[in-house]
């Protein structure tokens, strides 16, 4: 048939037989069907976690499959405006998405304002503005990430404070 051999017509495909098998024995080894309600950390064949929400991978690719459609539909340029949902692999697709040193300086900069209005009341927060505009505002990004952890840390130290005193109540 159009001049190629029988073999080249065969279809070549994987053995998948051992991977399964491994995932078989991987399943009964975790004992995920005994106790389907209890939640497990997802791993794979070599025991290395993956992220937690990856079990919601079609979910997520469906919604961003929706998504892309509409803008294709309504005539919008691709990768301008809408943001899709991001699907992580493993812990540290996450950690590295979410980095605050990643990010660039002007939403740093947000993220320091948004923080700063949470302690705004607090003797701690009125010093880190005083900081923030005379020193750190016109600084560099590194300046502008380290500030901002030291801004969270106190925002975390207020609200465990409150916290605490709920509880006396």
């Amino acid at each position: 048939m159009l001049g190629m051999t029988d073999s080249k017509n065969d279809i070549y495909h994987y053995d998948l037989s051992e991977e399964i098998f491994q995932w078989r024995c991987r399943i009964r080894k975790l004992h995920f069907l005994e106790n389907p309600q209890d939640e497990k950390a997802i791993t794979n064949i070599n025991g290395d976690d993956l992220d937690y929400d990856l079990v919601n991978f079609s979910f997520s690719a469906k919604e961003n499959m929706k998504a892309y459609n509409l803008d294709y539909k309504n005539g919008h340029d691709f990768g301008k405006g809408r943001k899709l949902q991001p699907i992580f692999v493993l812990p540290s697709d996450r950690e590295k998405f979410f980095d605050i040193a990643n990010k660039p300086k002007a939403t740093i900069m947000k993220e320091i304002l948004v923080a700063l209005e949470e302690i705004e009341m607090t003797e701690e927060g009125v010093i880190l503005e005083q900081q923030w505009k005379a020193e750190v505002k016109k600084g560099t990004k590194n300046e502008y990430i380290t500030f901002y952890r030291e801004v969270l840390q106190v925002v975390d130290e207020a609200t465990s404070n409150e916290d605490h005193d709920l509880q006396d109540v």
